[in-house]
């Protein structure tokens, strides 16, 4: 199983449409993608106040 399906399963949902030529981000896809973002930018800050490197 991909790295692309087993995200896909274990979110329960498709992220993208794909066939033999391309791979394609949905809209699913893209908001799942920009909340990902946002939550790792959060998680950036905590490790730093976690650490003390303002």
């Amino acid at each position: 199983m991909s790295a692309i399906a087993r995200l896909e399963h274990a979110l329960g949902t498709t992220l993208f449409e794909s066939n033999t030529r391309n791979l394609r981000i949905i809209g699913e896809g893209r908001a799942i993608a920009e909340r990902a973002r946002v939550a790792l930018a959060v998680l950036e800050v905590v490790q730093k106040l976690a650490t003390g490197s303002n």
